[in-house]
């Protein structure tokens, strides 16, 4: 409800895009407030870009405003399995519900670019809300647990390995898959070995 009342455009987040972000990051992420118990980012995502799927540290509570046609996937991990639930089909100025339980991918199916604001908060003081995400690296069978974005293809020295990832549903396999490829053969210009592994 704060969020519509607020009313914010496309334009009032411009002073934070990162639409020339680095390419294999996944989509650029700039922080513009961070308070006691709350940060405040945009991000911005380019035609292909995707995140990893991730949940959000800390996080107790939180919401997401997209500007632009979002893909929005949601997973859910039980017993160290994970599960591709559903997707949802977010349009400019829909807002998204987070917290520390939810599983999710974002990206950029469209042809045109886009920003997000995302709120991330905690009922506590904390230093970093989204300190300790975890990254559920399908193509890797791996979770790892990182501090800053949920981006692809993280440097070994930025994450930490948590604990083994399965992943036996092969819907799963394949809407993973689609995501692994749009962004990874824009970065390695070939195949991703590790889709077709796991596949």
């Amino acid at each position: 409800s704060f969020l519509w009342k607020l009313n914010l455009a496309e334009k009032d987040l411009m002073p934070w895009a990162d639409f020339e972000h680095p390419e294999k990051d996944g989509y650029g992420r700039k922080l513009v407030y961070k308070g006691k118990n709350f940060e405040v980012m945009v991000m911005s995502w380019l035609p292909g870009d995707f995140s990893a799927v991730h949940n959000h540290g800390y996080t107790q509570w939180g919401a997401v405003q997209v500007y632009g046609n979002a893909s929005h996937y949601l997973y859910k991990v039980e017993n160290n399995n994970i599960k591709f639930v559903e997707k949802q089909n977010l349009k400019s100025s829909n807002i998204a519900l987070v917290n520390n339980a939810l599983i999710h991918q974002m990206g950029n199916e469209s042809e045109s670019p886009y920003l997000s604001l995302h709120i991330y908060g905690t009922e506590y003081e904390i230093d970093e809300v989204t300190s300790d995400s975890l990254i559920f690296e399908i193509e890797n069978k791996r979770i790892v647990k990182t501090t800053g974005g949920a981006f692809f293809k993280l440097p070994e020295d930025a994450i930490s390995v948590v604990d083994l990832l399965n992943c036996t549903d092969k819907n799963t396999i394949e809407v993973f898959c689609k995501t692994l490829n749009t962004k990874l053969k824009n970065i390695d210009n070939q195949p991703p070995k590790n889709c077709i592994e796991i596949q």
